[in-house]
């Protein structure tokens, strides 16, 4: 969440701008000190909307059901290697920022 301005009324208010499920065996595997956050994204099912103008914009928060079955489980790309087969969701997580 980001305290964003609410162009409707003029006031900030809190705003989802980064929402991401991750299975958490992927998450477990990721070496932070190198990958590009941005990058890392699209890894994963994700809502997020930036611009170097603007910088975020508000987003929908994802909803988990709505993805049980197209959640990657352990989708780690490797150079060389690419496990990219959608399966069941087991242990996937729902994150909003």
């Amino acid at each position: 969440m980001a305290e964003l301005v609410n162009p409707q009324n003029g006031y900030k208010e809190p705003q989802v701008v980064i929402s991401v499920m991750i299975p958490r065996r992927t998450f477990e595997t990721l070496n932070f000190s190198a990958l590009d956050p941005v990058d890392c994204m699209r890894n994963f099912i994700h809502q997020m909307a930036f611009s170097k103008q603007r910088g975020f914009s508000p987003v929908k928060a994802l909803n988990p059901k709505e993805h049980e079955t197209t959640v990657p489980a352990d989708r780690v790309e490797v150079e060389g290697f690419s496990d990219r087969s959608p399966k069941q969701s087991t242990g996937g997580e729902s994150v909003s920022f």
